[in-house]
């Protein structure tokens, strides 16, 4: 699997990395990094809340592991509610969860998720698309409204989203994680995680993050 790093080196637009064409300027990398210390300073994470997420999350990626999570139904229950995947279970969730176990192991990307999902019912599943991928690489973020807010990007219209238009919105989220990971509020924030939840240490520093943010939602 692909660090997101890696990943993020892949991508060219029109000669050029991705990463160039997104970076932060430095004014809104440093407003969002003094946001993130002010959090920090003034203990506005509920960390009990954190430790249910990470407790769930555990769960889940230790039994994807472990089992063909297409027929392993207390790991599509689990799944479907941490992420809130509200579909039918005909029309998209088994087709969902087969494609998912035949990708292990295997390097794919964000757009070729989506192109596959499309294909289920007919739907552009961005959110869903992401989360498949963070599964199958942690190294990878997911894709929903809170994180778009935080990274101060516009979700795509429903009157005029394709799949390209949310392969390049996924894009900047990368670049968004990417970056905020080079700043030390993100140690700082990964850190405080350690102390608190020493028991998810393992987690990705990306997870860590995404959980931290997760509980202001």
């Amino acid at each position: 699997m692909k660090h997101i790093r890696e990943y993020i080196a892949d991508i060219e637009f029109e000669g050029k990395e991705i990463e160039s064409k997104l970076r932060f300027s430095d004014r809104d990398d440093e407003a969002f990094c003094n946001k993130i210390r002010g959090m920090i300073n003034s203990n506005e994470f509920n960390w009990e809340n954190i430790a249910i997420g990470a407790a769930k999350y555990d769960f889940i990626m230790a039994k994807f592991t472990k089992t063909d999570v297409s027929i392993d139904e207390e790991f599509q229950k689990r799944f479907t509610g941490f992420y809130r995947i509200r579909r039918s279970k005909e029309l998209f969730l088994e087709k969902y969860y087969a494609y998912m176990e035949s990708l292990k192991g295997k390097t794919v990307s964000f757009e070729d998720i989506i192109k596959k999902v499309y294909t289920f019912k007919g739907t552009i599943e961005p959110s869903f698309s992401s989360k498949m991928l963070a599964t199958l690489n942690p190294d990878m973020p997911v894709w929903d409204q809170y994180v778009l807010a935080n990274a101060k990007i516009d979700a795509p219209r429903s009157y005029n989203v394709t799949i390209d238009k949310c392969v390049e919105i996924y894009r900047k989220v990368v670049n968004f994680y990417t970056n905020l990971l080079k700043t030390d509020a993100a140690e700082e924030m990964v850190r405080l995680f350690d102390i608190k939840l020493p028991k998810y240490k393992h987690f990705t520093r990306i997870k860590k993050i995404d959980l931290m943010f997760w509980q202001k939602r």
